[in-house]
Formats: structure tokens, sequence, C-alpha cells
């Protein structure tokens, strides 16, 4: 139960965030099946996570367009567990998306700091690449631009894991990609 109340204090922290600065984005909480890219056949377990991404409003004094900034920041954390990885992982990263209205594409590119327990051994690694790419849609009827609201979206994860820690000799799993399932909240 005290990970749900940690997990609903980050998406509360990521919401303030949005209305502290100013800044427009979307919070939401995903999981769904991950799959190794190599030395693994089928499904290796299941991810969860929180994450949130915010960008510059077109009212910034940095931004004078008349239209939100394309780019902004992704920040995430993300439990994996599966039978031979247990992770726990804290990704940020660089995005790019539009609002949806009615849906809109989306594009993460970062790099993932993780902790592990890999065939029962504990290991570590950070500057690990990842990348999601996916959509991202409006739930219910909102035409206005600037409308806050539920979103919900799908994505395609790859991971490449570097870990420092992990014997040689033994096998090692370090290539995922997870199809990601998520619901969510859109700040304008």
């Amino acid at each position: 139960m005290s990970r749900i109340v940690r997990m609903a204090g980050f998406l509360g922290a990521t919401l303030s965030l949005f209305v502290a600065t100013g800044c427009y984005g979307w919070a939401r909480a995903n999981g769904g099946p991950t799959y190794s890219t190599t030395g693994r056949q089928g499904q290796g377990g299941y991810v969860g996570g929180i994450d949130g991404v915010f960008g510059l409003k077109e009212n910034s004094k940095i931004n004078r367009s008349q239209k939100p900034f394309p780019v902004g920041l992704h920040n995430s954390v993300e439990i994996a567990l599966g039978p031979d990885r247990k992770t726990l992982g804290w990704g940020t990263a660089l995005a790019m998306w539009s609002k949806p209205r009615p849906i809109s594409p989306y594009v993460l590119l970062g790099s993932y700091l993780h902790a592990d327990l890999l065939q029962n051994k504990f290991s570590f690694g950070n500057v690990s690449p990842y990348g999601e790419i996916g959509l991202v849609g409006q739930l219910g009827d909102r035409t206005d631009e600037d409308e806050n609201g539920m979103i919900f979206t799908l994505g395609l994860e790859l991971q490449y894991l570097i870990q420092y820690l992990h014997p040689p000799g033994e096998p090692v799993l370090p290539g995922f990609f997870t199809l990601k399932f998520g619901i969510g909240y859109e700040k304008n």
C-alpha cells in the first residue's frame, strides 16, 4: 500500500510542478508486458511506473510564438518484475509531442539510472539509453486547445541496460522492449 501512496505523491508533485511553473504537459500511470531482445523467448515480465512530460507554454518569455513549444522534458520512475530481473529505475529524457486533439504522436529519448536484481545478484547502472514512441489521445470531448482533461497513451519503449556489477561469464539480458498502456491527466 505504501508504494501506491508514494506513486500518487510523485504524480501529485509532477502536477504541482505544471501549475507552479506555468508549463503544459501530461502525467500518467503506465504499465505493460516487457520482452527481452536477446537470450529469452517470450514475455520477460511486467513493467509499471509513473511519468510526466512538460514543456513551455506559448506565453513564456522564452517562447513567444503562437504555438506551444514542441520539445520538453520527461521524467519517470519504473519498476520491472520478471523471472530473470527485478529493476527499479529513474529515467530522464527529451520529449517531442503535441496536444492530443483528439490524438497525437510523442517521442522520448533519454537515459536511465537503475538498480537491478539479476538472477538473485545485485547490479546497477546509469546512462543506459532508452527511447519510446507512441500515441497520446484525449478522453472525452475537448475542442478547446487550452482545456485540461484525462488522456490515454499507447507506447513502445526500447531500453538497453548497462550493468556495472554483473558477474562475468554469466548470461546478461541487456535489451528490452515494452508495450506500455497508460492513463493520465493533461494540463494546459
